[in-house]
């Protein structure tokens, strides 16, 4: 069972079915590619899947779009106890939990509930009472089952709040038709900033400025690759700038403000790939202070590289809501693994920029570009 995310619900009707109907689009052409054949349908109230390996639920998850997904059972009111005993491990101590959160009729819950929770309450009593004739001396292990209920008429549908899991939410992918460019390093910061624009429906490409480093580049390929696994076709766009010579340049130039031209420079290539290949925007993985070209000081020179509007999504969040938003993502593992630094990184950087213009202006920025087509390889772990 998965819910279609809340925003999605307050649209207008013909603006909500046009997304739903992207939605499910997305999530089948996905399953095909993941070599699954699904059918989703819609319910009371929610969409089903007749099909609960773990492969689909990962899916579900990593579907933008989708707001939560759950293992359920729905089956005749009346006997509840085959339903319920779904969700009750076989052995050991138990600490239940059920609600019943909607009803079609409320007097018939009321009792549906105590004698539930009476059933729960004789299994948790006998359960202990198990554990501590067999001598234990060790605490028990309890188990935490929680239980949603809806009661529709004479069907039960009831679902495991523990293992309930949360999807990206947003819009659907190819709902809006924005296209952008994300300055990708293969950096936490960049490829949430890509994922975050993804699930807004913003069809994105990936900009990496190649430092000619084979470790970072094959680092860069491997989370795009992951990326991609999101697109339902299965395939994003990495486009590749050749940076090293360039960085040498400013390096020599520039000295304490290398850091600084560079992301000045990164801006305004970024700015004429927009162009060319149709950008509404680009968009960078800045966090506002963590480093001396990330602070107000130097965003204000760096920002003046861009001839197109910039996003930041990810400006104000501590690196640790970074982190935690990719692992809710299923994609902190793949990025957890350390990447190689940038050996033009000078030995004192500076957090207010010093640029000469006059030396800016003899910078000789790379006009050629390579576009690759990066094709999905499945990086989730949750």
């Amino acid at each position: 069972m998965f819910r279609v995310g809340g925003e999605i619900g307050i649209k207008s009707e013909g603006t909500r079915k046009r997304m739903i109907d992207v939605l499910i689009k997305n999530i089948k052409i996905r399953a095909r590619r993941w070599g699954f054949a699904i059918e989703p349908y819609q319910k009371w109230g929610k969409w089903w899947i007749d099909d609960d390996r773990d492969e689909i639920i990962t899916l579900l998850r990593t579907t933008p779009g989708v707001a939560r997904v759950s293992r359920a059972v729905v089956g005749d009111a009346g006997s509840w106890k085959d339903i319920i005993d779904f969700f009750i491990p076989e052995s050991g101590p138990i600490a239940p939990f059920f609600f019943i959160y909607k009803a079609s009729d409320i007097d018939r819950s009321r009792t549906l509930k105590k004698e539930i929770l009476s059933y729960l309450t004789d299994i948790q009593k006998k359960r202990f009472m198990e554990g501590f004739e067999g001598g234990e001396t060790e605490p028990l292990e309890v188990k935490q089952v929680y239980i949603g209920a809806e009661l529709r008429g004479s069907h039960f549908i009831m679902w495991d709040m523990n293992a309930e899991a949360e999807g990206m939410q947003g819009l659907p992918i190819h709902v809006e038709e924005a296209r952008a460019g994300v300055l990708f390093s293969g950096g936490p910061d960049s490829v949430l900033t890509a994922l975050l624009l993804l699930r807004r429906g913003v069809d994105v490409e990936l900009i990496y400025m190649d430092q000619g480093v084979v470790p970072m580049t094959e680092r860069v390929k491997h989370l795009a690759s992951g990326i991609a696994d999101v697109y339902p076709r299965g395939e994003i766009n990495l486009v590749v700038v050749p940076w090293r010579d360039f960085l040498v340049q400013v390096r020599s130039l520039f000295k304490k403000n290398t850091c600084m031209v560079c992301k000045y420079s990164m801006l305004k290539v970024a700015s004429r790939i927009a162009r060319e290949r149709n950008y509404q925007f680009i968009a960078m993985g800045t966090i506002v202070g963590e480093q001396a070209s990330q602070t107000p000081y130097a965003l204000s020179f760096t920002e003046r590289g861009a001839s197109v509007p910039v996003l930041h999504p990810v400006a104000g969040y501590a690196k640790e809501e970074i982190f935690e938003h990719l692992g809710r993502f299923g994609m902190r593992k793949a990025v957890e693994k350390s990447a190689p630094g940038c050996e033009f990184v000078p030995p004192k950087v500076v957090a207010k920029p010093h640029v000469r213009k006059d030396l800016l202006k003899q910078l000789k920025y790379p006009k050629k570009y390579e576009v690759l087509t990066i094709k999905a390889q499945p990086l989730w772990s949750f």
